[in-house]
C-alpha cells in the first residue's frame, strides 16, 4: 500500500481570492509512524486483490451480489447470475447503493440526498504547497473544490492529482463512480 499511496500531512483552506485561511493536520501522527495516505481507489483494489491472492483467496470480477445469509458458522453470498460463494465473514464494501446495507438495514431506505452534487477526476499535475497538502477552496453554494495528490510522481513525471468539484443543487444526481459528467453542469460555477 505504501508504494501506491501518497502521504498527505495537512489540509489548507483558501478563499476565492487565493488567500490562505488556515492549515490543519490531516491526521494524527501515530506512535508506529504510520500516517494517512491518499491513493487511487482502483489501485487500492488491485493491491488488496493481489494480497488476497497471495494468501490463497480466489478473486472474481464482474460479479454483482444480490444478498447474503448468515449460516451460523459463516456466510453465503448469492450473486445476480445465481452463483453463490461461502466464507467465514462478509465485508460489505459494495458502494453507496449497497445491497448488503439494504439487507441489514431495510428500514433505512436508500441514501438521503445531502443537497450536494460532486464531480471528480484525476490529472497528472505539478505538486503544490510542498506536495503533501490537500487544498479546499470556495463554498458549497457557489462552488467548492477539494484537490489532493493520490499518487507520487514517477521519475521524470508528475504526481497524480485528484480533484473534486462540489455544488449545492436542489436535485440529486445518482452517484456513480464510472459515469461521465458534463462540463456544462459545473463550469459556470468555476
Amino acid at each position: 500500500i505504501e508504494s501506491i499511496g501518497y502521504p498527505v500531512g495537512s489540509m489548507t483552506f483558501i478563499n476565492g481570492k487565493g488567500r490562505v485561511l488556515g492549515t490543519l493536520p490531516m491526521a494524527f501522527r501515530r506512535l508506529d509512524g504510520l500516517t494517512s495516505r491518499m491513493m487511487p481507489r482502483a489501485e487500492l483494489f488491485v493491491a488488496l486483490a493481489d494480497m488476497a491472492r497471495a494468501h490463497g483467496v480466489v478473486v472474481h470480477h464482474g460479479m454483482r451480489m444480490v444478498d447474503a445469509r448468515n449460516t451460523g458458522d459463516g456466510v453465503i453470498a448469492r450473486f445476480e447470475d445465481g452463483t453463490e460463494a461461502t466464507g467465514d465473514i462478509l465485508i460489505g464494501c459494495d458502494g453507496i447503493h449497497s445491497a448488503i446495507r439494504l439487507q441489514l438495514y431495510p428500514d433505512q431506505g436508500p441514501p438521503k440526498y445531502s443537497g450536494v452534487n460532486m464531480w471528480r477526476g484525476t490529472v497528472p499535475w505539478p505538486a503544490f504547497l510542498g506536495g503533501d497538502t490537500m487544498v479546499s477552496t470556495g463554498w458549497m453554494t457557489v462552488g467548492k473544490t477539494v484537490i489532493y495528490p493520490v499518487r507520487p510522481a514517477a521519475p521524470g513525471g508528475l504526481p497524480l492529482i485528484n480533484w473534486v468539484a462540489e455544488l449545492e443543487r436542489p436535485e440529486a444526481v445518482r452517484q456513480d463512480w464510472t459515469g461521465r459528467g458534463k462540463l456544462s453542469d459545473i463550469m459556470p460555477a468555476f
